[in-house]
Formats: structure tokens, sequence, C-alpha cells
């Protein structure tokens, strides 16, 4: 997965943040997380048992860990870090009139209770409670999810999700949390909150990333992007600030050298031999997980050198990126 990339190097300087740290728990970031979820795959029991043995990292949602998952999948043998979403996302699939599952309760109460079932194994992250459709002030948000993190009895990472629009001032941001920065490790906002396209992401990370540098606190907060897995977009998100990314789109699609193929289209991307011998699923899923930890580790040599000579992705508007960036 070596693709071109025609940049110069003195451009590193106009495109990545000027952050001497960029590291998580000990980790060099990015870091990315192979979400599941029950919104929109019926199997999903069945993909985790194919391929939770070779996924380094992996999220899922409370919501589904307390209604949708047998007893033992997950244990706290299980020394990958996991981040335990909220369930927003499966909330919103659980609401709709034809689905069987519309009469799950899911509020503060049996967040918490989810949350107190789960088997800590020491890499735990938590997403604070979300509801997508709610509208309330982000203080709102960020004292009701100090609130909740207090009921939870275990040893694990606050990923404080807030929503925000996409065109707040992130410096009016980083006011509101600075009394509270010490309360959370993580800071969540989703793509879709942020990114009506991908010139409007970077632009709101990167005056985030400089923002945060404001607060007073000794760690460094990195950026989680819920719901951002093209690879493209990821790469964009790295180098404005962004540390954290997941999603489903390595369910749903075939990654190939920097670009997502539709399943017609990846099936021709598969040796015959191989196509009649296994699932195409478990060999998609497998491919992208080789594809993205390819991509991170390209990632984590460019922010820590400086130079993109192994990078994998080719960036056709570079100098586009480079003015939002400045």
């Amino acid at each position: 997965m070596h693709v071109r990339i025609e940049i110069k190097l003195f451009q590193m300087k106009t495109i990545l943040p000027d952050i001497k740290q960029r590291r998580f728990n000990d980790i060099n970031l990015p870091l990315f997380f192979y979400s599941y979820s029950s919104n929109g795959f019926p199997d999903l029991i069945k993909r985790m048992r194919n391929s939770l043995a070779y996924n380094p990292k992996y999220l899922l949602s409370l919501y589904d860990f307390e209604y949708h998952l047998p007893e033992g999948l997950i244990n706290s043998d299980d020394s990958r870090m996991r981040v335990w979403d909220s369930g927003g996302y499966e909330l919103l699939a659980s609401l709709s009139c034809d689905n069987a599952s519309s009469s799950f309760q899911w509020d503060e109460s049996t967040y918490v209770r989810a949350a107190n079932s789960i088997p800590w194994n020491g890499y735990d992250i938590v997403g604070s409670f979300d509801i997508p459709f709610e509208d309330v002030t982000i203080q709102t948000q960020i004292e009701r999810a100090i609130d909740l993190y207090s009921r939870i009895e275990g040893t694990f990472f606050r990923n404080l999700l807030i929503h925000v629009p996409f065109d707040m001032n992130p410096y009016n941001l980083s006011d509101i949390l600075q009394p509270y920065v010490n309360e959370f490790h993580i800071l969540g906002v989703t793509e879709k909150d942020i990114a009506p396209t991908w010139a409007h992401g970077v632009h709101f990370i990167k005056r985030l990333r400089k923002a945060l540098t404001t607060l007073q606190t000794q760690h460094y907060i990195p950026i989680h992007v819920f719901g951002c897995f093209d690879i493209k977009t990821v790469v964009r998100f790295t180098l404005a600030g962004a540390d954290i990314f997941d999603g489903l789109t390595w369910l749903r699609y075939f990654f190939s050298n920097g670009e997502v193929l539709y399943k017609q289209e990846y099936q021709f991307a598969i040796p015959i031999s191989d196509l009649l011998r296994i699932d195409p699923k478990l060999y998609m899923m497998r491919n992208n997980i080789n594809e993205m930890e390819e991509l991170r580790s390209h990632l984590v040599y460019a922010i820590s050198t400086n130079n993109l000579d192994k990078f994998s992705i080719e960036l056709s508007d570079i100098h586009e990126l480079s003015r939002l960036l400045n």
C-alpha cells in the first residue's frame, strides 16, 4: 500500500500541527478502533466471532453489549484497548417502527447498568452517554457525563463525547471545558457534527487542537472523531490534529491501496482461489484491518519524523489542505 505522494518536504511544517508529543497511555497516536454494531448488521455476533481474534482494537456500544451479545463473548482476559460507546447510533435504529428491538429501554440508568457489567481489562475507554437527537447545552452534556461516570465502578479512561455545531468557535469550547479538564482523558466529537465536508472537519479540528493547548492540564488530550473511518478523511483529520478514529466502513467496503471499493468491485480484487475457498466477508475484514494498520504506521512515522516518504495516500489537493491548516 505504498502510493506516490507529490509533496515537498518544506510543506510538512504547514501540514502537521505543532505538537511535541502525541501519545495516549504510552501508545503513539493515531489509534484506530474497528467498530461493531447491530445497526445494519443483523449478523453482528457472527462477524465478531469471525474477526475478534485478529482485531487489534475495537469499539462496541454499551447498548449492544447489554442487549445483543451472548454472555462470555467479551471477557476480562481480553487485553486489547476497547472503546465502549454509549449506543446512540443503535438507539436510533431501535426507535424505527419496523425494528423488533424498539421496545428496548435505553436511558441513563441502563447505560450505567451496562457499564457496570463490563469485564474490565485495564485498557477500557468509556464514551459518555449521549442521545443524538437531544438538544442540550454543552455544559449540560459535560455535567451529565461527569455524574454518570461517578456511578460506574471500575478502572477505565473517560472519553467525553460532546455534540457541537460545526461552526462553533473551538476556543469557546475550550473555555467551557477548562473547569472540567481533569474529569476526562479524551475529547470526542462526531464526524457528522463537525464535518459536512472534510474541509469543514479539517478546519474545525485544527482550531480545536490549538484551543486544547491553551487548557491548563499536564496531559495531552487526544481528539476522538466518532464515526470517521474513511481512509482519505482519516488522513486529513490526523494531519489536522485528531488522534482516534472508529467506524463501520471496514465492515461495508473493501480497502485497497487507499481506495474504498464496493462489493462487486472488491470481489475482483480477491484471488479466485481465495474467493472460492473462504467467506468473502471474512476476507474483507482481515484485509481492511491490515490496510488500516499499515496506514496507521505511516501516520505515526509521519507525525514523529515530519516526513511523508512512507506515506500511502496521494493527496492531490495537498495545497488546499495546507492553506486550510495555516
